[in-house]
């Protein structure tokens, strides 16, 4: 499942990196830059067309746009194994506490 805050993380990286505006990418996308911004601000998901639009604009796999192992920041670790721990039943929970206390040592 795509995360929309993170999504919109790397699609602002990806598109500073190259130098492009918001209404730049916007035109090579063929939607408006509000879209863009909305995109890179963690307020909508992208469809699949437009997925596949900005995987073709910067030149990269689809899966390389989902792909957060990159996260630089803490808080978005700590949120996404919070989310992870939220979702987790008490037998996955005692497991994830032994592969963690078994790398810590």
């Amino acid at each position: 499942m795509i995360d929309k805050i993170l999504f919109g993380k790397k699609l602002r990286e990806l598109r500073e990196k190259r130098g492009f505006t918001q209404e730049e990418l916007g035109e090579k996308l063929n939607i408006e830059w509000q879209h863009v911004s909305r995109l890179e601000n963690g307020k909508n998901l992208p469809s699949c067309a437009i997925l596949i639009g900005i995987a073709n604009v910067f030149d990269i796999d689809v899966r390389t746009l989902v792909d957060y192992d990159y996260l630089d920041e803490n808080t978005d670790l700590d949120k996404m194994i919070k989310e992870l721990l939220d979702q987790s039943t008490n037998e996955q929970k005692k497991t994830f506490y032994k592969i963690l206390k078994a790398i810590l040592q």
